[in-house]
C-alpha cells in the first residue's frame, strides 16, 4: 500500500544483456510494469522505493530517461513546475478577506460640478483618501469639517457602502427634508410662454419668454427676507410649443416573442459593479435578459458581488403590412401615440406626412403646434 502511495517511476536504458539485468531485478523482488524492448533499449515502470536497486543493476548502462509517473512523487513534480501559480493563488486567497476592510474608492456628489471638485480637493486636508481602513474614518468628523469649510452647503451625507466612501452635499437653500415633497413645474417642450398665473411658488418665466424642454417654470419655494420657504408649486403657465416628431415604418416588421424557455446565469465580480461586465454567449440565438439579483454580496468578508441574469428565448416572426393600403390607419396610430406621450394639450395646428425612404421603408412625420398648460 505504501509503495502505491509513493508512486512509480519510468525508466529507459540502453545496454547489452537486457534479459539478464531484468531477470536479476525480478529475482531481487523488484516489481516491473509495462516492460517494452527495442533492440538494445528497454523501458519499464517500477515502484520509486526500488530506485536504488534499479540504478545499481544498470550502473554501467546508458540511462535515457528517469521520471516520476504516479503517486506523491508525481504530485511533487507538478507542484514544483507550478509553484509560482500555486503561491499566487495562496496569496490571493489569504489577502482577499482583508480587502473588504479598506476603502478603495471615494465618490463625491454635489449640486454643482465646481463645488464637487472643490470638495474632492479638500478631502486630502482632512486625511480622506483611498486605501485606508474603514474603521479609521470618523464619518461625523468628515461631515462636520465639510460643513465648516463650505458655507454654501446646508446638508452633508457621508456613508461607506461596500468598498466606497460616498459623500453627498446639498445646497443651502432649504433643507432636503423640507424640500423632498415640494417639486417644481418643469417644461416638457420648447416654446414661447403665453401667460403666467401663480397661486403658490416662485415664477421663473414671464409671458413672451422662450423656454426649452427641461426648463423650470415655477420653483417650489417662496423667497422672503432672503430666506427660502418651501411650498407646493401651484399655478398655470401656458406655453405655445412647436415640435416635429418622426418615426420609421417598415412594411416587413420583425416581431420577437418569448417562447417560454429560459435559464438563469450567475456572474461574480470583485470590487466593480456588474454593469462593467460582458454577458458573454447565450445558449439561445435570439434572447432578451432581465436582472433578477444585482450586485449582491456573495460572502460577508470577501469583496465578491453576485448578479443573477435570466435569459429568455425569443421567437422571431416576420409580419408584412402594405403601407399604401393601410396608410390612413398607420398615420392615425402614429398621431395618437405621439399625443398620448404629450398628455393633455390644446392643438393649434397639426400635419401628418410621410415620405418613402427606400423599398418598404417610410419616414412618418408629425408637425404639431400646441398649447400646453403646466
Amino acid at each position: 500500500m505504501f509503495k502505491k502511495f509513493v508512486g512509480k517511476k519510468e525508466y529507459s536504458f540502453e545496454c547489452l544483456n537486457l534479459n539478464r539485468h531484468i531477470q536479476k531485478l525480478l529475482n531481487n523482488n523488484v516489481s516491473l510494469f509495462n516492460i517494452a524492448r527495442s533492440g538494445k533499449q528497454v523501458s519499464f515502470q517500477a515502484y520509486a522505493e526500488d530506485d536504488k536497486k534499479i540504478t545499481k543493476e544498470f550502473k554501467n548502462a546508458h540511462m535515457l530517461k528517469c521520471e516520476n509517473k504516479t503517486g506523491v512523487l508525481k504530485l511533487c513534480d507538478i507542484f514544483k513546475k507550478n509553484l509560482l501559480v500555486i503561491l499566487s493563488f495562496a496569496v490571493c486567497f489569504l489577502t482577499f478577506p482583508f480587502f473588504d476592510l479598506f476603502v478603495w474608492n471615494v465618490k463625491v456628489f454635489a449640486y454643482d460640478d465646481e463645488v464637487c471638485e472643490e470638495i474632492k480637493s479638500s478631502l486630502s486636508k482632512i486625511n480622506v483618501k483611498k486605501g485606508k481602513l474603514k474603521s479609521s474614518y470618523n464619518l461625523a468628523e468628515i461631515k462636520s469639517n465639510l460643513l465648516g469649510a463650505f458655507s454654501s452647503i446646508a446638508l452633508v451625507d457621508v456613508e461607506i457602502e461596500n468598498e466606497t466612501l460616498i459623500i453627498s452635499a446639498k445646497e443651502k437653500t432649504v433643507s432636503y427634508a423640507q424640500f423632498q415633497n415640494c417639486k417644481p413645474v418643469v417644461c416638457m417642450a420648447d416654446g414661447i410662454v403665453e401667460s403666467v398665473r401663480i397661486e403658490s411658488g416662485t415664477a421663473k418665466v414671464k409671458a413672451g419668454d422662450i423656454v426649452r424642454e427641461g426648463d423650470i417654470l415655477v420653483e417650489a419655494y417662496l423667497k422672503r427676507d432672503g430666506n427660502f420657504i418651501p411650498c407646493e408649486a401651484v399655478g398655470e403657465v401656458v406655453v405655445r410649443s412647436f415640435k416635429t416628431f418622426e418615426k420609421k415604418f417598415s412594411e416587413n416588421m420583425t416581431v420577437f416573442s418569448r417562447t417560454g424557455n429560459k435559464y438563469v446565469k450567475n456572474y461574480f465580480t470583485f470590487f466593480k459593479d456588474f454593469d462593467r461586465i460582458k454577458l458573454g454567449k447565450s445558449r439561445f440565438e435570439n434572447f432578451e435578459t432581465e436582472i433578477v439579483l444585482e450586485n449582491s454580496k456573495a460572502f460577508p468578508i470577501l469583496p465578491l458581488k453576485l448578479t443573477s441574469v435570466c435569459f429568455y428565448e425569443l421567437e422571431q416572426t416576420q409580419n408584412y403590412v402594405n403601407f399604401e393600403e393601410n396608410k390612413t390607419q398607420i398615420l392615425a396610430d402614429f398621431r395618437n401615440e405621439t399625443l398620448e406621450k404629450l398628455g393633455s394639450v390644446q392643438i393649434a395646428d397639426e400635419k401628418v406626412d410621410f415620405k418613402k425612404e427606400s423599398d418598404g421603408i417610410y419616414i412618418l412625420t408629425y408637425y404639431l403646434e400646441f398649447f400646453k398648460t403646466y
